[in-house]
């Protein structure tokens, strides 16, 4: 969650968004699935900016190892989250809309 929340102010602070916002969401879901594994109760956590965005030629990708839209990034922190917190399965869920981008 530590790495969410510390790429999304990253990308807020490179000073082109005029209002930076960083929004995180915790809800409990009844009866849902992670993976192929039915769970009774499991904690639904959101990240919500209104930052640049995930570039679209590596959105499909951005949960694989070594695949960064930094420069100076390493492209290892969203894939490691990622395993940590649900088995490997990809991709991930990145939404983005007209000034907002949220990943969950």
């Amino acid at each position: 969650m530590l790495n969410l929340g510390r790429n999304a102010l990253q990308a807020l602070s490179g000073g082109n968004v005029p209002a930076p916002r960083l929004v995180l969401r915790t809800r409990a879901v009844s009866n849902a699935s992670v993976g192929k594994q039915r769970h009774r109760l499991v904690a639904s956590i959101q990240f919500e900016d209104n930052g640049p965005g995930v570039l679209a030629e590596i959105r499909d990708t951005i949960f694989y190892p070594l695949v960064s839209g930094r420069a100076d990034g390493t492209g290892l922190g969203l894939g490691i989250a990622q395993d940590l917190v649900r088995p490997p399965r990809r991709p991930d869920r990145i939404r983005q809309r007209s000034g907002q981008n949220d990943c969950s």
